[in-house]
This record gives structure tokens, C-alpha cells and sequence, in this order.
């Protein structure tokens, strides 16, 4: 039974994304921050009666995550997801393909009992990586607090399984999709391999729902780190945006209210719950959504959060106020006092701040034509009024053309683009290793550069202490199991000659990738999906209708499809066997040179 009449048939769900639980848990002034503020949410959701909470990513900043932090996490999740309230909606889909390791969502466990259920994704920091794949949700899923779907098990061809729940006459298809590196899942939707299951009865009558958690807009001009909207079908309703930390609102609430102002789709764009990086994006006001769905009519209501620090951030140009050098101090102290008075009206705060309201403050100088001041002694004048006074300031100058030159200005010009950008956020390692090899001098012989760069950003970004030595491994297992199986390759002057085919293939696909329609129009690949049918639980037969690119059909297409291998062929160049020599004249035979040669490549290698 619904807790009150009328509400038999809506749904009410609670939206919030990159919670980013642990961000600074060290630091004495913020390290609270994140669990507080997530906690405010689950009152929310508490006290709006939602049927559950949808989280869009990033639950954890890091992707390995503290133990202190995991134990303050499952605390607040345990303290509001268990209890007796009543589940007013039922999932209809088999649960098997939705939540393959349990085979069930976490309400309808007999040995939990769920008042608040939580269905998330994975974002870019609590991405599944490492031995197994596991992400920290994983855990999370296995405790039964969370469901975790949206887990895409082969990057190179998708099926998107939808949960497909009901409540009274309204149905939901809830899609999900967890963070995926912006240009394979790019380049994979450029493939069409990306695979919309949608329900066998009554297509038209569920109301469609995706969450994602990608780039929204391009960081950089390269058009593949980005997700366009025109690359998602065009049957979706509404998209939940995670990753991006700027709260967009207002336009979806009012496209929700309106019917006749919808496009093909709406999006909505919450934005993260805490900020992370001081920039522009960060200063909105933070809020949760709650969506209300009956049928195919939807709105949606925004809750601001009241437990988040408040920001403001200022720009300041020191050549527009004529100052002498000495004055530059005393004038950006000033400055800050003036955000402070704004902060103090604006919250209605006093001072002395209490840890919890000590409010963030930025300030972007540009400082072209003067020195810096001394940052440590400007510390010291804020230490106990704002938050991140180690960070107040941040000095720029306007942006130089980069010279045409080798050497110094050329090392100066890439020592450049390690700094963070106006927005606050750093360059991706990947790109930047992907660059820098990317010249003649720099390229690698026996690693594919690009591979390189993936597996230092698991290095550094998710903590993966052996991600470097293990690509490494594997490249040179496979190096070698190519010269083994190669019946051709006997000397060391063979391998030489293959390993430069090897260099010149990855060179090829590299290229490829760089020119591959990066100038496309984002409306060719607004339909780079395939459709299939999802089979309901309690179905009568006749209503089931997979077609050919079911989930049976693409895993027998699979195991048919044979494992593509570098190396020389039978079609391949003549380049290595140009340079082939007679057996040693020595006596050795052909199978001891081979090996030889081989243990000379392994040298190499390890070396």
C-alpha cells in the first residue's frame, strides 16, 4: 500500500552526484566536509519519503579509499538505508543481468532489511581497477547498502541493460552507464558497439532514464574528451550528468514543468556536493534534486544544501590599480576583507567563524608587471578566519604566445602545461605522457606510447603501485609469444626487424586514433546505438522478443570471433625476411640460434 492516497502511481527520487566522500579527511578545518554534507542528503531523502536515492558517481574521491574513510561511509549508509520502512515500487527485469554477482537488489534480500534503498554508478575516481576489476562500491554492493550497476565489462562493445522497475501504472527504465575514459567510450559510440537494451512490451509506454558520468563539455580541443549529447538516443527522456560539479538546475526544472518546451531529451545536471577545486563552476550554490514521475509527465524540485562551506572567489588585474610594489600586499589583503564582509551578509554569519562556516575564499591575480608576495606571511593573517588560507591566492599572468623555438622556451613552454589551468584543474597524466612520446626522439620501441600513458594514469591516479610493472609484463609476454609462434623469426636481426613492424603498426593505430573524424558533426552520431529487447520478470512468454543482437547471440559472436595477433603473416612485409641470414655457420642449429635471439630480446626487455 502507498503511504498516502494519490501517490500510488509516483515515483519520487532523490538525485545527488560526486559526493566525493574523503576529500581532505586530513586536513583539521575540512576533513568533515564530505561526510556531513552527505549525511544532509540522506535526511533529505529520509524526510521527502523518496522511493530511493540515484547517485551519479564519484561516491568516494578516491579510488582507494582510506580505511577511516570506508568505516565513516558504511556508518552513515548503514544508519539511514536499514530499517522497516515499506518499498513502494517492485524491478521487473531480470535482476541476473542487472546486478550479476548478487542476482538481486539489496531490498529484497531476506536477511536485510532496506527502508532507504541506493542505486549509484561509478564515476572517474571510484572507477573499477586494479586485479579483478573491483571498484570501492563493490564493497559497498557486497554489504548490501548499495546497488551497483552500470559496470560495462567490455569498453569495446556495450549493452546497456535497463532495471526496469514499476510503481502503480507508472514504469521506469532506469539506464546506467559508469565512467569510462572520455575517448574510448567516445571512439566506441563512433563504432556503433554501443547496445540500448530496451523493454519487449510497450516500448513507449516506460519512461526512460540514463545516469553518466562523463564530460559534458570539452576540456580541451580535442574533440574526443568530451561526450556530446547528440551521440545518445533519441527514445531517452531524461539524463542524470555526473562529473561535472557546476549545479545546472534551473533550465531542467523548467523544461519539466512545461511539456511543450521539451526536446528529445532533457539533461540533468546536479552538480557534486562539495567543492573540490576552487573555480568558477564550484561557487553556485550546492543542491540535491528530487524528481517526481507519473507516467510520462515529470518534475523536478531542487533542495539547497545547507551544510556546505560557503566559496567565493574574486579576480583582480594589479596593472589596472596603478600600485607600487610595496602596496601589492597590503591592497590583496583588502581585497580578501571585502569577500569576507560579503560572505558575513550573505550567510547571515558572524565572526568568529565556527570551523563548520569558515568560508573558502579565492582570489586569481594577475600579477604581470610585479612579484608575487610572500605567500606563508598572507597565510598567517587568515590562518583562523578562512578555510583554505594556505590557497587564497593564485597568481597568473595573461597568456604568452608559445615560441617557435627548441630548447629552453620549448622545455619552459612544456614545464607550462603541467600547472593548473584558470578552472582550477590540472592536465590529464595521460595526455601529457601521450604528448610528450609522441616526438621522434622520445617514442618507445617495444611499448605502445599510448598504453604507456594509460597505465602511469593508473599509477598515479588510482594508487595502482603495480600498474606500470604489470603493462610492462604483459607487453613483453606478448612481444616474445609473437617471436615463439613466429616460424620466420630466427635471428636477433628478425626480432629487430619485427619489433620495427611492431613500432610502425602502433605508430599507424596512434595516428589513426589522432585523425579518426575528429571533426565529425555530433548529429552522424546521434544514432551509433543498436536496439535489442529486455525480457520482464513474470512475463507471459509471447511478450518476449530478443532479436539478434541479444546478449545470447553477442556472446556467441564472440567466442566466434578469432583473436587478432601482431606480428608477420603470411601477407605481412617482406622487410624482416630481406634481412634474414643463413644458419650460423658455426654449426648451431636453427632452434638454438632462435633461442638465443630470444633470450637476448628478454634482456632487453627486462633491462
Amino acid at each position: 500500500s502507498s503511504s498516502s492516497s494519490g501517490d500510488d502511481d509516483i515515483f519520487r527520487i532523490l538525485i545527488a552526484t560526486d559526493n566525493h566522500l574523503g576529500y581532505l579527511e586530513k586536513d583539521r578545518v575540512r576533513g568533515d566536509d564530505s561526510f556531513r554534507t552527505f549525511e544532509e542528503i540522506l535526511r533529505i531523502a529520509k524526510k521527502a519519503e523518496v522511493d530511493f536515492v540515484l547517485l551519479g558517481g564519484d561516491l568516494f574521491h578516491h579510488n582507494k579509499p582510506s580505511r577511516a574513510t570506508r568505516v565513516r561511509a558504511a556508518k552513515i549508509l548503514r544508519t539511514y538505508c536499514l530499517g522497516d520502512d515499506p518499498i513502494h515500487f517492485e524491478i521487473v527485469s531480470d535482476q541476473s543481468i542487472n546486478f550479476p554477482e548478487t542476482a538481486c537488489v539489496n531490498y529484497e534480500d531476506p536477511n536485510y532489511n532496506i527502508g532507504l534503498p541506493i542505486f549509484s554508478i561509478h564515476g572517474n575516481h571510484d572507477d573499477p581497477t586494479g586485479e579483478g576489476g573491483y571498484s570501492e562500491l563493490d564493497s559497498l554492493k557486497e554489504s548490501n547498502l548499495v546497488n551497483y550497476f552500470g559496470k560495462a565489462t567490455n569498453i569495446a562493445d556495450i549493452q546497456i541493460y535497463p532495471i526496469i522497475m514499476r510503481k502503480g501504472k507508472s514504469k521506469l527504465a532506469l539506464y546506467g552507464l559508469g565512467a569510462i575514459r572520455d575517448e574510448r567510450l567516445h571512439r566506441t559510440f563512433q563504432a556503433k558497439k554501443v547496445q540500448w537494451v530496451r523493454p519487449a512490451d510497450d516500448k513507449e509506454e516506460y519512461f526512460n532514464l540514463f545516469v553518466i558520468h562523463q564530460n559534458r563539455t570539452k576540456r580541451v580541443d580535442y574533440y574526443k574528451n568530451a561526450i556530446s549529447e547528440a551521440m545518445l538516443p533519441e527514445f531517452l527522456d531524461l539524463i542524470i550528468w555526473g562529473h561535472e560539479h557546476e549545479c545546472l538546475l534551473d533550465e531542467c526544472i523548467e523544461a519539466g514543468e512545461d511539456s511543450s518546451k521539451l526536446k528529445r531529451f532533457e539533461v540533468c545536471q546536479p552538480g557534486s556536493s562539495i567543492a573540490t577545486s576552487l573555480s568558477e563552476g564550484e561557487t553556485r550554490p550546492k543542491h540535491v534534486a528530487i524528481l517526481e514521475l507519473k507516467g510520462n509527465q515529470w518534475r523536478i524540485k531542487k533542495h539547497k544544501l545547507k551544510t556546505v562551506r560557503p566559496f567565493k572567489m574574486h579576480d583582480v588585474v594589479l596593472k589596472e590599480h596603478h600600485l607600487e610594489e610595496h602596496e601589492v600586499e597590503e591592497f590583496l589583503e583588502a581585497k580578501v576583507e571585502e569577500i569576507i564582509e560579503d560572505v558575513m551578509k550573505e550567510y547571515d554569519l558572524e565572526e568568529p567563524f565556527s570551523k563548520e562556516k569558515m568560508p573558502l575564499i579565492r582570489l586569481r591575480v594577475d600579477y604581470t608587471g610585479y612579484k608575487k608576495c610572500n605567500p606563508m606571511r598572507f597565510r598567517g593573517k587568515f590562518v583562523s578566519r578562512v578555510a583554505n588560507a594556505e590557497d587564497i591566492l593564485i597568481f597568473h599572468k595573461k597568456n604568452k604566445k608559445p615560441a617557435n623555438k627548441a630548447g629552453g622556451e620549448g622545455l619552459k613552454s612544456e614545464l607550462d602545461e603541467l600547472l593548473p589551468r584558470d578552472d582550477g584543474k590540472a592536465p590529464q597524466i595521460q595526455d601529457l605522457i601521450k604528448k610528450h612520446l609522441k616526438h621522434g626522439m622520445n617514442r618507445l620501441t617495444l611499448v605502445p606510447n599510448k598504453s604507456m600513458g594509460d597505465a602511469v594514469h593508473e599509477f598515479v591516479e588510482k594508487m595502482e603501485k603495480d600498474a606500470v610493472n604489470d603493462f610492462l609484463d604483459n607487453i613483453f609476454k606478448q612481444r616474445i609469444k609473437t617471436c615463439v609462434q613466429n616460424s620466420e623469426v630466427r635471428t636477433a636481426e628478425d626480432i629487430d626487424a619485427m619489433l620495427d613492424e611492431n613500432v610502425a603498426d602502433d605508430m599507424k593505430e596512434e595516428d589513426d586514433d589522432d585523425d579518426e573524424d575528429v571533426k565529425i558533426m555530433d548529429e552522424e552520431v546521434s544514432m551509433s546505438y543498436r536496439g535489442s529487447s529486455m525480457k520482464l520478470k513474470n512475463a507471459p512468454e509471447p511478450s518476449v522478443d530478443y532479436s539478434d543482437s541479444s546478449l545470447e547471440g553477442i556472446v556467441e559472436h564472440e567466442k566466434r570471433q578469432p583473436r587478432r595477433s601482431r606480428g608477420r603473416g603470411k601477407n605481412s612485409s617482406s622487410k624482416a625476411g630481406s634481412k634474414r641470414k643463413p644458419a650460423s655457420s658455426q654449426g648451431r642449429s636453427k632452434k638454438k640460434t632462435r633461442q638465443g635471439s630470444l633470450k637476448r630480446f628478454l634482456s632487453i626487455s627486462q633491462a
